[in-house]
């Protein structure tokens, strides 16, 4: 009745209007998370920009030509796992307000690129960004190359392959073919010749394999 006179509002239109005004000031969209033992209900307001330039520049330093060839929803995935430190199916859902099924295709499109790394399984799974994101110290991997020892001989194609794991962190199968242009079954011959010459290791399983160098 209240409502029907315009005195009152109906359960749950008030978080619909915090959205509403987190979107016309253009804010990161509101965060709500449930969580067990204790059972409790959080709603995390930020009051910062959906796409901080200060997010966007660090990503642009580490992607370089990269970066312009993402999707604005990829960005927006990553920028979720810089600003909250991880993002996860339900949460993109929300900043994009899109359906299950498209966010899930973003993210393991960016897992794919080896731009995210997944932590956990099924609906608990969260995104984190990939080591190749190194804030701190955004140039560390690229030392590691004066501490490589090349004294085994190497082909050109697995210097190729070291080269770029000492400039990135790692490499998958995906990137080897995408970046490098060595198709499936040679990449996967260079891999295996490189872990005979303890030059790398391979981390993961299924999709989720990559190889970085040999950890001593």
């Amino acid at each position: 009745m209240f409502n029907l006179l315009g005195v009152g509002e109906r359960a749950g239109s008030g978080l619909e209007n915090i959205h509403l005004a987190w979107r016309e000031q253009k804010w990161i969209v509101p965060d709500l998370e449930e969580t067990y033992d204790p059972d409790r209900t959080t709603l995390t307001l930020k009051t910062t920009s959906i796409l901080p330039k200060e997010s966007t520049e660090k990503l642009k330093s580490v992607l370089k030509e990269k970066y312009s060839k993402l999707s604005k929803d990829e960005v927006m995935a990553l920028v979720a796992a810089e600003q909250e430190e991880c993002v996860t199916n339900n949460r993109l859902q929300e900043l994009l307000n899109t359906h299950t099924v498209n966010s899930n295709k973003i993210l393991s499109s960016l897992v794919n690129k080896g731009f995210l790394e997944t932590d956990g399984f099924g609906r608990g799974t969260k995104y984190r960004l990939s080591s190749m994101f190194d804030f701190e110290n955004p140039r560390s991997i690229e030392n590691k190359n004066d501490e490589v020892d090349f004294e085994v001989k190497l082909d050109d194609d697995e210097t190729k392959i070291l080269n770029y794991i000492i400039s990135h962190g790692f490499i998958t199968n995906s990137l080897c073919r995408s970046e490098l242009d060595l198709k499936k079954h040679k990449s996967v011959r260079v891999f295996n010749s490189l872990m005979k010459k303890e030059k790398i290791d391979k981390v993961g399983s299924g999709n989720q394999i990559k190889y970085i160098l040999k950890q001593e």
